[in-house]
């Protein structure tokens, strides 16, 4: 879960820079990694889209950069700023991006930002286009909070649960994907 603080303003580096190897969780700003296989399911996800934006999901990002693709990846974190599409956004003072998106995948800070601000964010992302895929990491136990925020999304839980670097896995850390798609079949979900 990549957990984000407020930024200054928006700022794109050069897509020559390396991709960095080892980065470390910044708990203080609740900023947890996805596990490898949650990364590769997430990014096979991300890179069926012609136009994604990987909202606080930097190791998503950086897997696709591996790959050979870059995508929009927002983010407040500087130690991602060398990725090809990294733009420095505040989640809490959101601005549109030139070009609409055709998927928002997003694993906020859960305790750092409150929902309608997730929403107002997201919304302002997607130019207020309601049909925009978007899909959400969001705690288990809240999912009734996100999907009525999200209702004129259609958010809905997928039955993925993905796995963290540092997250034990127990009942009060499950945390859940939510979306407004249905997922790749592959995937195994019913």
């Amino acid at each position: 879960m990549s957990r984000r603080r407020r930024s200054k303003q928006p700022s794109t580096p050069p897509a020559s820079a390396p991709i960095p190897d080892r980065v470390d969780e910044d708990h203080q700003r609740e900023q947890y990694f996805f596990d490898r296989p949650t990364v590769a399911r997430l990014a096979d996800m991300v890179d069926a889209h012609a136009r994604p934006v990987c909202l606080c999901v930097p190791m998503v990002a950086r897997e696709l950069a591996r790959r050979g693709r870059a995508v929009k990846l927002l983010d407040v974190d500087a130690r991602f700023a060398q990725l090809p599409g990294f733009t420095r956004w505040d989640l809490y003072r959101p601005s549109p991006l030139p070009e609409l998106p055709d998927l928002v995948l997003s694993d906020p800070p859960f305790t750092l930002v409150r929902l309608s601000q997730l929403f107002t964010a997201i919304h302002t992302l997607c130019r207020g286009e309601l049909r925009t895929r978007v899909a959400i990491v969001w705690p288990t136990a809240r999912a009734l909070d996100i999907t009525g925020t999200f209702a004129p999304f259609g958010l809905r839980a997928t039955g993925f649960e993905p796995g963290y670097v540092s997250v034990r896995p127990i009942e009060e850390n499950r945390a859940s994907l939510f979306a407004n798609f249905e997922l790749d079949p592959r995937w195994g979900l019913e």
